[in-house]
């Protein structure tokens, strides 16, 4: 089986000033659409397929690998992006995987009123933030025809295309950690 990596995906964004007809009975209107941002997301849906590596509960995952977790929708990691590709043409996803040590996990996490969490640690644990772009990309599975475009295996073979997140912070063996999805834009 061969392997295309793509650094990110984005689906078709509507344009600034889009509206929205719509129809009910005899009303018609007119309704302006409005982006939203990272900033705005208060829950991931329970029923986004997500897959951890190592999946939760593990206790025999190399050091030597990052953790991650793919996603089966090619495109989320860049869905709420506020931002165009930087020079280099790389695009730093809105959200970011971070695992913290379980026993630190305690202190780190803590939850809001509604039932958001907080993960407060020091910025030496983060990854740079021009670095996160590295730690984000698409993957494709082959076949791969001369023809063949990412847009069209997208949307006529999309058990092809998973995005992944990869946490920056290496794993010590023998430890417990817990992995957290973080936005990287307010």
């Amino acid at each position: 089986m061969s392997l295309r990596f793509l650094p990110w995906l984005r689906a078709q964004q509507p344009v600034a000033g889009t509206s929205l007809e719509l129809q009910v009975g005899a009303v018609r209107a007119n309704v302006p659409l409005q982006r939203l941002g990272p900033g705005d997301v208060r829950q991931l849906a329970d029923a986004l397929p997500m897959e951890p590596d190592p999946a939760a509960q593990s206790s025999a995952f190399p050091s030597s690998c990052l953790a991650s977790v793919a996603f089966v929708e090619p495109a989320f990691p860049w869905l709420l992006t506020p931002s165009a590709p930087d020079g280099t043409g790389l695009l730093t996803p809105w959200l970011t995987l971070v695992v913290v040590a379980e026993a630190a996990s305690a202190q780190a996490l803590a939850l809001r009123p509604g039932g958001l969490a907080t993960l407060t640690l020091p910025a030496a644990q983060l990854p740079a933030f021009d670095e996160l772009a590295a730690f984000a990309h698409v993957q494709m599975q082959g076949p791969f025809d001369a023809a063949a475009d990412v847009a069209t295996i997208v949307r006529s073979q999309p058990s092809r295309v998973r995005s992944r997140l990869l946490a920056a912070q290496r794993l010590a063996p023998g430890e417990r950690y817990v992995a957290c999805l973080v936005p990287t834009f307010d």
